[in-house]
């Protein structure tokens, strides 16, 4: 969430304020946040119905998305997400787009700070090919001062809790609050038009396992995440890990429901992904099937897709 106010006085509001006072607050300050960002914002006009019907592929960080050859995905339309160019397979696949959400700053030792954030961006430029790049708001500052992304094409998204309760994927104005970076791509491709969205290697499994892992070492990250351990263990309790797991996984049923109502069909190919917003279904099927319902021009189809039975912490 990028915030315009301080965080004691918003406490102090929600607080202090009857609801219906504050809930007005916050559209308030929503409305603000589109008015002095909206000549950023404008620019995402042209991204609008920009693959209007076709299909799209969203790769994740998780273990899973190296159970499948995704070197056969050359040619189709790729988002990767943050450490995606670490992918083995990056130069097969060879991603149109790449994201990244708001970063999280820290004062934890090898943590997130500037100048940790001017690194891994300027390791990421040097690997992401030709891919386009999608940025909070909150970094338009650093990556213009820095000179960032120089010779790249970029887009700057924004986000506001003030559109909690009426979320939209209208990027030219601030989106419901990104909790996760895989709801950030989901928004961008419904807002591209996309009409068939498939996602890999998206399994948020942590909240069994109590680890956090990648499809890569974890000694490659560029820096710490205060909330794990060197080991990739969570520094978090159980009640934490479910109480932050439900409120991504609203996220992802909020986006399930924008989906349905834009006749955008959204698939989860990673078997054993506790995600279950959206339908199962094999990415060897999908690939076969270039001119079959599944996948072929973009018309997605539930014929095929299943939900998974197996509870991912059986497995894991």
């Amino acid at each position: 969430m990028v915030s315009l106010i301080q965080p004691r006085m918003q406490k102090w509001a929600k607080d202090v304020l009857p609801p219906v006072f504050h809930r007005a607050l916050v559209h308030a300050h929503g409305s603000l946040y589109n008015l002095k960002h909206r000549e950023k914002l404008a620019q995402n006009q042209f991204l609008r119905h920009k693959h209007e019907g076709q299909r799209c592929f969203i790769l994740g960080n998780s273990p899973s998305v190296l159970d499948n050859d995704l070197g056969l995905l050359g040619g189709e339309s790729v988002f990767t997400i943050s450490n995606g160019y670490l992918h083995p397979n990056y130069d097969r696949i060879s991603p149109k787009y790449h994201c990244v959400p708001q970063l999280t700053y820290s004062d934890v030792e090898g943590g997130m700070s500037e100048l940790k954030a001017v690194e891994w961006f300027s390791e990421m430029d040097d690997s992401l090919g030709e891919a386009e790049i999608f940025l909070h708001l909150n970094e338009y500052v650093l990556v213009k001062k820095k000179g960032l992304f120089s010779k790249r094409r970029v887009w700057f998204v924004g986000s506001h809790p003030a559109w909690q309760r009426r979320p939209s994927c209208d990027l030219t104005k601030a989106l419901f609050p990104i909790l996760s970076a895989p709801q950030m791509v989901i928004a961008i491709a419904i807002y591209m038009g996309f009409k068939s969205i498939y996602l890999l290697g998206i399994d948020y499994n942590f909240v069994c396992t109590r680890k956090y892992n990648y499809f890569f070492n974890g000694n490659m990250l560029k820096f710490n995440d205060p909330g794990v351990k060197d080991d990739g263990t969570l520094r978090t309790t159980l009640v934490q890990d479910l109480e932050g797991t439900w409120r991504i996984f609203l996220g992802f049923e909020r986006l399930s429901k924008l989906a349905s109502r834009g006749s955008v069909n959204i698939y989860n190919c990673s078997e054993h992904s506790m995600l279950d917003a959206f339908p199962k279904i094999d990415l060897r099927k999908v690939l076969k099937e270039n001119e079959g319902l599944l996948g072929g021009g973009g018309e997605g189809s539930a014929k095929g897709a299943h939900q998974s039975k197996t509870c991912p912490c059986e497995v894991l």
